[in-house]
């Protein structure tokens, strides 16, 4: 299958050439390269016009004639691939050789519509600091029988089928429910469609590397059990009434999107929506149990109830996790944690 790379470049001179060389070196080369930059005031564009000229694959450059930011940035890139795979590519870190490849092959599943691999944490020498992994452990599928509806993979790590960015105006996507009042980042929005219409394969398989550097616009998540913790302490009522009111916007689009589909994707689409109706369920219940005007007895009717409804199944089956219960049963019934708003 064909492989289109969208890049989105912004002020990327310090490291562009190390990117493009890896590009190069791919054993198995894109159909094309597409470039959309957002206002580049440095030597990113000559860069771009130099790898031209000698690149074993035709090179495609747009200039925005307004700034998009990143996320609308890498979105409009994509739209304007013809390949039937795209691949994000970050200005700033390096490609394996093998990278291409690697991730085409689970496309031979026709149900397969996104793959997303594992990378080196790299500092800006390139030198090791360690491996990010994501929720990724394993070679594993995620389809509609295996849901986490709030999971996400950053972009660079991904390569998808052009129907995500062809079938859905991208453009008209909902907010992000981790940053209010923001539309979904490119990442998300393409692993927010995948899981509603098709397979995620998670490749175990370290294929990049992830450069952090002082201008990274997002840098590696901070990980491990000290930071889980404080993570959780400042989540509360205001953010699981967030995430309830989420889960219901998700849902509705969903819904909507399935009216304009054949039976069978109408069906999968249907399916998620019913899953972040179920979540709103369930995150309802949590506000209601982290409530600082409820009394004790209200908060342990909220808990009886979300035992009830298996809300703490397994995160792989659209369920909270054993964590959040713990978290409910400890922290929940005996006082309401201090968080920030949303």
């Amino acid at each position: 299958m064909r492989i289109s790379i969208a890049l989105a470049t912004f002020n990327g001179e310090r490291f562009l050439h190390e990117q493009l060389d890896s590009l190069h070196r791919q054993t198995f080369l894109p159909c094309e390269l597409v470039i959309c930059d957002d206002g580049s005031s440095d030597c990113t564009l000559k860069i771009i016009e130099d790898f031209a000229r000698t690149s074993p694959f035709p090179v495609r450059v747009y200039r925005n004639d307004k700034r998009l930011g990143f996320a609308d940035n890498f979105l409009k890139t994509a739209s304007l691939c013809r390949g039937e795979l795209i691949a994000f590519c970050d200005q700033d870190d390096v490609w394996l050789p093998s990278k291409l490849q690697r991730c085409a092959a689970p496309f031979s599943d026709p149900e397969t519509v996104l793959t997303v691999h594992r990378a080196k944490i790299v500092n800006a020498e390139l030198e090791p600091m360690g491996a990010y992994q994501g929720v990724i452990e394993r070679a594993q599928v995620i389809n509609s029988a295996c849901w986490e509806p709030w999971l996400n993979e950053l972009g660079f790590s991904m390569i998808f089928r052009r129907e995500l960015i062809s079938r859905y105006r991208w453009y008209e996507r909902p907010l992000d429910f981790r940053h209010p009042g923001e539309l979904m980042t490119h990442d998300l929005w393409i692993m927010f469609l995948a899981r509603a219409t098709g397979k995620i394969r998670f490749m175990p398989d370290v294929l990049s590397l992830y450069r952090q550097h002082s201008s990274n616009t997002c840098g590696a998540p901070q990980k491990g059990l000290v930071r889980a913790v404080q993570s959780a302490a400042k989540t509360g009522y205001l953010s699981y009434l967030h995430r309830c009111e989420m889960a219901l916007v998700y849902a509705k689009y969903l819904e909507e999107a399935a009216m304009g589909h054949d039976m069978a994707s109408g069906m999968r689409l249907r399916e998620g929506a019913a899953t972040y109706r179920e979540q709103a369920i369930y995150y309802r219940e949590r506000a209601s149990l982290y409530n600082p005007e409820a009394r004790s007895p209200r908060k342990l009717l909220s808990l009886i109830k979300l035992i009830l409804q298996a809300a703490y199944q397994p995160r792989s089956r659209g369920g909270l996790g054993l964590r959040s219960f713990v978290k409910d049963f400890i922290v929940g019934i005996s006082r309401a944690p201090r968080e920030i708003s949303g």
